[in-house]
């Protein structure tokens, strides 16, 4: 510093343009918008690292995707149908019969015709010709690693992917009809018996989890589990304190059950299986922290108006529906409530509040009337609940559940009973094995990329995916539900 103290006296004392130069150098500043840097700073060179460094999701992150593509089966129709048969008639015992088989009744399977329709996954890209074509100059000159048409290629495969593997764990084609059904939703609909209701208490023991484990493999369905989706918080518990006797702390062949090391696996006992093993694994969307989604690029929503929230105490002790209703004693509080329109392809308004929050009495209920957006573009709702005595800000509330927009009607209304308890999240206890042939992926064709017209000086394509999840046994997968880690920093009560 002191050399470039002594130039710049030099060059102060000579004629016009070295007191210019001297000028320029000593307004050399610090800082990140180039646009602004003036004198000596706009003369200063920047470093543009080569490499293009991506913090995205990654396909990495869509395991169960992950595990059907490789056995996923090919269909080549929209509506796909499969024969499955669920039991071989009969029952123990209906065989015997004396030396004539007198009064012998005849036995038949049990056949069902399960129909499936495909998902139709599609996601727009496009790149602005000049950008391309300097992409590609600076990729032969060895200034960056990649270009943005290819960049922006992966992403769309991404989003494809990413909405394939959230719309297999949580899609509801009851609200949104453009969904695949989920294993949630299945699981749920067609399998209730298999849902477990912690009701906001951890999941660290093993008697939830083997009390499931052997329900699924019991007769008739005779399922074997092999997989289960847990949340981080879950895992933690887990990992801290599950009773050393169902524990698989490390790699097959090494013992160590020791509590607090962190688990692989979880052993139980299953009918017919004798001792069964669940790979327990971390799901990116497994999780309590179900706050409204952040507008980011193309999902904006342009600044749309949203609909209005009106939310009232409903359901005195009289109303048919109290008898439902899960608010207990312990959770009677002032909760607020928020909800968001979406449509196909996302979300077209910002997180309403209702006005003032809700004060629910012990075996009551939350009224939500929904009155549609001016736009009246949306299809569903997502409908939001926060802490009791909390705020009515985004950060401070998480999801409770969906719902679908009224027909021909400009109001749609949201009943909550404190069925889904907010900040909690659910296991999944799938039989996950292809050899089981009870959970697969099917696809029409592979991922697609298809050009579109360029009506302006933009490179446009669409990615595109056709599939969905046959299940022909949804009783064979179940679902531990309202679990909330001891460490949870948001607790809704």
């Amino acid at each position: 510093m002191d050399v470039l103290a002594d130039v710049l006296a030099v060059l102060e004392q000579g004629d016009g343009p070295f007191r210019d130069i001297a000028k320029s150098l000593s307004t050399l500043g610090a800082g990140t918008d180039l646009a602004a840097l003036s004198g000596g700073g706009a003369m200063r060179v920047e470093d543009l690292d080569p490499v293009l460094y991506s913090v995205a999701v990654q396909n990495k992150h869509f395991d169960l995707i992950n595990r059907l593509l490789p056995s996923k089966r090919t269909v080549f129709s929209m509506l796909d149908q499969q024969i499955v048969k669920r039991g071989i008639g009969g029952y123990p015992g209906s065989a015997v019969s004396d030396e004539t088989a007198t009064g012998r009744q005849a036995s038949v399977s049990d056949y069902r015709r399960l129909v499936t329709e495909l998902g139709i996954f599609v996601d727009y890209r496009h790149v602005p010709v000049v950008t391309a074509i300097q992409g590609v100059f600076q990729q032969r000159a060895g200034r960056i690693d990649t270009n943005l048409v290819a960049e922006e290629n992966v992403s769309g495969c991404l989003v494809l992917l990413e909405s394939v593997e959230h719309g297999l764990l949580y899609g509801d084609r009851t609200v949104n009809r453009f969904e695949i059904n989920g294993l949630s939703t299945r699981i749920g609909l067609e399998a209730p018996a298999n849902v477990l209701d912690l009701r906001g208490q951890p999941l660290s023991s093993a008697t939830p989890i083997a009390q499931l484990a052997t329900r699924l493999t019991k007769r008739p369905w005779f399922g074997r589990p092999d997989l289960f989706y847990v949340s981080a918080g879950v895992k933690s518990d887990l990992d801290a304190e599950l009773e050393p006797g169902w524990r698989v702390n490390l790699d097959s062949g090494v013992p160590s059950t020791n509590v607090g090391v962190p688990i692989k696996g979880i052993n139980y006992s299953g009918l017919g299986i004798g001792q069964g093993y669940l790979e327990c694994v971390i799901h990116a969307y497994v999780d309590e922290a179900r706050t409204p989604i952040v507008i980011q690029n193309s999902e904006a929503v342009g600044g749309q108006p949203g609909p209005s929230l009106v939310a009232t105490v409903a359901l005195p002790d009289t109303d048919p529906l109290a008898v439902r209703s899960q608010w207990e004693v312990d959770q009677v509080g002032s909760y607020y409530y928020l909800v968001e329109a979406y449509a196909v392809g996302g979300k077209v308004s910002l997180p309403v509040s209702a006005v003032s929050a809700v004060a629910v009495p012990e075996r009551g209920a939350a009224r939500l009337d929904i009155t549609q957006s001016p736009t009246n573009t949306e299809t569903h709702y997502k409908v939001y609940r926060g802490r009791r005595g909390g705020t009515n800000q985004p950060e401070d509330v998480r999801l409770i559940g969906s719902v679908r927009k009224a027909e021909g009607a400009a109001t749609t209304s949201f009943v909550d009973l404190n069925a889904v308890i907010p900040g909690t999240s659910e296991a999944l206890m799938l039989t996950a094995n292809p050899s089981q042939g009870a959970l697969t992926w099917i696809q029409m064709l592979p991922m697609l990329q298809l050009p579109l017209a360029m009506p302006d000086l933009n490179f446009r394509w669409a990615a595109l995916l056709l599939g969905a999840l046959r299940l022909p046994e949804p009783r064979k997968h179940g679902l531990i539900t309202n679990i909330l880690p001891k460490a949870a920093a948001w607790r809704p009560f």
